[in-house]
C-alpha cells in the first residue's frame, strides 16, 4: 500500500520542486520509503514518477519504487497488493523471466513487460498503477476491478498530464485551478459523496473501477477502457449447483490465505455483524493469535460490543475495544476532516478505528467491506424492487397528477424522510434504477434546488453524472432486479463512498485495509448466479452463511442488521453543537460554492426542532462540505 503520482508533459524547469511537493503530499500514505525519477519521454517532453512506500511485502530496498526493469526499460509506480503474485511469478519464471526481489511490484513490472495489457485479466488484487512502456513510448494507468484503490488524473491545455492517488496531490502541483465542479457538487449533495468519473474539482477525473487508459509520449490521451465488469447473467442462469457451498468456501479459503500474506503485523476489524464476523471465522484458522478491533459507544443503541465480544470469544482472537465518547470525537474531528480528500459524510468511522489499529502496532487490517453488495445484505435489495412495483402500479395515473400529489405531500410539515422518498418515487420513472437512486439519496431534488439553485439539474434523472448513468443503464439492461441492485451498489455507494473513504481515512494513519469479499474471484463466482439464489426471506446472505457451514453463532445473523454508524444525531445536539453552528452559519463559504446560506440555516433549525425528515446525514454532509472547502479552496 503506497501513494503514487506523476507528470507527463512539456519540459518544465520546476519539475524537481513539483515532485517534492507531490511526495510530501503523499507522505502519510507511505512513511517507510520514497523515490522520484524524471525521464525523457521525448526530446521535448518529460516523464516524472513519484512514489511513497508503506512496506508490506518484501521490506528490503529491492522493493523500492519507482521500479525499473533493465530488460525492457520499463518503469512502474504501483499502489496496492497483487494477492496472486506468487502464482503469476511461477508462470513467468517458467518462461525464463528472472527476479531480483520477492515483491509483488516486480511481478507486476515483469508481467506487464511480458504480457502487456492482457495481464490485467490475470491480476487478483487491489491496485492502481502507472507503467511506462519504453518500447511503445506510452504510459498506461489502471485500477483494480472494483476500484478499491483510487487514481485521479488531469489533462492540461498545454499537453500536461498529471495523475496521483489523491486529488489534493494533483492540486499541490499548482497547475490546476481550484474551481469547484458543479456536477461533482450536485452529486455530493445528492448522495453524500462525489460520484465518478468526475470529482469535486473541475477538470480532475478519477478512473472508474476495472478501467485502464493510455497516454502517449506526445500527450495524446486515449479514452478510458473497461477491461472488467461484474459477470451478471443477462439470460436465464443455471440453477445453483448442490456443491456451490463447498465451491464458494474453497474460493473464500484461498482468497483469505492470500490476503493474510504480510511481512508486517496484521489484524481484523470486528463489528459483530455478519461480514466482519465471517472474515474472522475464515481467517482465524490460518492466523495464530489473530488480533481484532471494534469501536464501542456509551449510547447502547449504537454499540455492537456484545456481538463482537461473542465472536472474538468463539474464535479465540485477541480482541481490543475502542470506547468512543463525544469528547473523543470532538478531539479527533480536526484530523478526520483534514484527512478527507473529497467531501464525504461517511468516512469518520473508518478514521477512528484505523487510528486505534495503527496505534496498536498493526500495519494491515482485514475488513468485511463488500459483503453487503456482493451477497445482498442491504435493505435496498428488498425495498428497491418493492418500491419499483408500487411505482409500476401507479404508472397508469397521468404523470402530471402524480407530480401534483408528490408536491402536495412535500408541503406536509410532519412527513418523515421515508414518506418524502416515497412521494419522490411516485412522481418519477417506474423502474428499479430510479427507485434505487431515490432510496440512496441524501438530499432529494426539491431540497437540492433550494440549496444549489444555480447548479441543480446538471446530473441525470437519478442524480448521477450523465456518463455514469448511461453506462449503468446499459450494464443493468437485461439483469434481474437483485443483480441490478448489486450492480448499482457496487458502482455507486461502494465505489464512490465506502472504498474512497476507506482508502483515505486508513492511509491517513498509514494503515492498509484489505477487503477479501471484493476479490474478483469471489465477486465473479457470486455475480454469475441469478438474483433469487442470493435472497432468502428467513435468512440474511444465505450464500455466505451456507459457505460458512454453521461457523457463526446464530445470534450474529438472527439479529436485525445494524451497521456501523456513529451517534451523530445525539452528538450534534450536544458537545458538537458549537462546532456545527459555527460551520452552518458560515454564509461566506457556502455562498462561494453557490450554496444558498439561508437554506442551510433553515435545515439546521429544522434538525434542532426535531423535524423527522432532517436526519443527521444531511446536516453532517453540509458541515463536511464547508470544512473541506475552507481547507482546499479558500485556504490557498
Amino acid at each position: 500500500m503506497c501513494g503514487i503520482a506523476g507528470y507527463l508533459g512539456p519540459r518544465h524547469e520546476a519539475l524537481g520542486g513539483m515532485a517534492a511537493r507531490m511526495a510530501q503530499c503523499l507522505y502519510h500514505r507511505g512513511p517507510d520509503d520514497g523515490g522520484e525519477v524524471i525521464l525523457n519521454a521525448r526530446s521535448d517532453r518529460m516523464l516524472m514518477l513519484v512514489h511513497r512506500r508503506l512496506a508490506i511485502v518484501d521490506l528490503s530496498v529491492l522493493g523500492r519504487q519507482p521500479m525499473h526493469d533493465p530488460q525492457s526499460g520499463n518503469w512502474l509506480v504501483f499502489n496496492g497488493e497483487i494477492y496472486n503474485f506468487r502464482e503469476l511469478r511461477r508462470v513467468l519464471e517458467q518462461h525464463g523471466v528472472a527476479f531480483r526481489s520477492h515483491s509483488d511490484t516486480e511481478v507486476l513490472l515483469k508481467g506487464l513487460a511480458t504480457r502487456g495489457r492482457a495481464l490485467l485479466d490475470e491480476l487478483c488484487g487491489m491496485f492502481a498503477f502507472a507503467n511506462w512502456d519504453a518500447a511503445r513510448h506510452e504510459l498506461m494507468l489502471a485500477v483494480d476491478p472494483l476500484g478499491i484503490k483510487p487514481l485521479y488524473y488531469w489533462q492540461g491545455p498545454g499537453g500536461e498530464f498529471v495523475f496521483a492517488s489523491e486529488l489534493r496531490t494533483i492540486l499541490s502541483t499548482g497547475l490546476i485551478p481550484r474551481r469547484i465542479d458543479p456536477v461533482g457538487l450536485e452529486t455530493y449533495l445528492t448522495f453524500g459523496a462525489v460520484q465518478g468519473p468526475g470529482t469535486i474539482i473541475e477538470g480532475v477525473r478519477v478512473l472508474l473501477p476495472g478501467t485502464f487508459m493510455v497516454i502517449s509520449a506526445d500527450g495524446a490521451t486515449g479514452t478510458p477502457q473497461a477491461y472488467w465488469t461484474p459477470p451478471f447473467p443477462t439470460a436465464q442462469s443455471e440453477p445453483v449447483r448442490k456443491d456451490f457451498d463447498d465451491q464458494l468456501r474453497a474460493v473464500l479459503d484461498e482468497v483469505i490465505q492470500q490476503h493474510l500474506i504480510s511481512d508486517v503485523p496484521l489484524g481484523a476489524f470486528l463489528s459483530g455483524g455478519i461480514d466482519s464476523s465471517a472474515i474472522v471465522a475464515l481467517a482465524s484458522p490460518c492466523a495464530s493469535s489473530l488480533r481484532t478491533f471494534s469501536v464501542t459507544f456509551d449510547e447502547k443503541e449504537f454499540s455492537e460490543a456484545p456481538y463482537s465480544r461473542q465472536v472474538a470469544a468463539a474464535f479465540g482472537t485477541q480482541h481490543t475495544e475502542l470506547r468512543l465518547t463525544e469528547s473523543d470525537m470532538l478531539n479527533m474531528l480536526p484530523g478526520a476532516l483534514e484527512a478527507l480528500d473529497q467531501p464525504s459524510f461517511d468516512g469518520t468511522n473508518v478514521y477512528v478505528i484505523s487510528k486505534a489499529v495503527r496505534e496498536a502496532g498493526l500495519t494491515v487490517a482485514l475488513s468485511g467491506q463488500g459483503g453487503d453488495e456482493v451477497f445482498g445484505g442491504y435493505s435496498t435489495f428488498r425495498r428497491g424492487p418493492a418500491l419499483r412495483a408500487w411505482c409500476n402500479r401507479l404508472s397508469m395515473v397521468p404523470r402530471s397528477i402524480r407530480r401534483g400529489a408528490a408536491a402536495l405531500c412535500a408541503c406536509v410539515p410532519v412527513r418523515s424522510a421515508a414518506a418524502e422518498k416515497l412521494a419522490e418515487s411516485f412522481s418519477g420513472e417506474p423502474n428499479l434504477f430510479a427507485a434505487y437512486s431515490v432510496l440512496r439519496q441524501n438530499f432529494l431534488p426539491r431540497t437540492r434546488r433550494a440549496l444549489f439553485p444555480a447548479g441543480a439539474g446538471l446530473t441525470s434523472a437519478e442524480g448521477l453524472p450523465n456518463e455514469l448513468a448511461a453506462e449503468l443503464h446499459q450494464c443493468a439492461d437485461g439483469l434481474d432486479e437483485i443483480n441490478q441492485v448489486s450492480l448499482l451498489e457496487l458502482r455507486t455507494y461502494l465505489a464512490n463512498m465506502l472504498l474512497r473513504d476507506g482508502d483515505v481515512m486508513s492511509m491517513a494513519h498509514a494503515l492498509e485495509i484489505r477487503v477479501p469479499f471484493l476479490d474478483r474471484r469471489v465477486v465473479e463466482m457470486v455475480a454469475r448466479l441469478c438474483g433469487t439464489a442470493k435472497m432468502n426471506p428467513r435468512l440474511p446472505k444465505p450464500l455466505l452463511l451456507g459457505a460458512l457451514k454453521g461457523a457463526l453463532p446464530p445470534a450474529i445473523y438472527r439479529r436485525p442488521k445494524q451497521g456501523f454508524h456513529l451517534p451523530w444525531f445525539h452528538w450534534l445536539r450536544n458537545q458538537l453543537r458549537p462546532m456545527a453552528e459555527e460551520a452552518l452559519h458560515d454564509t461566506g463559504t457556502f455562498a462561494y460554492m453557490g450554496i444558498d446560506p439561508l437554506t442551510v440555516k433553515r435545515l439546521w433549525n429544522d434538525f434542532l426542532s426535531g423535524r423527522p425528515r432532517i436526519g443527521w446525514a444531511r446536516i453532517w454532509s453540509l458541515i463536511v462540505l464547508r470544512e473541506w472547502s475552507r481547507r482546499n479552496l479558500l485556504a490557498n
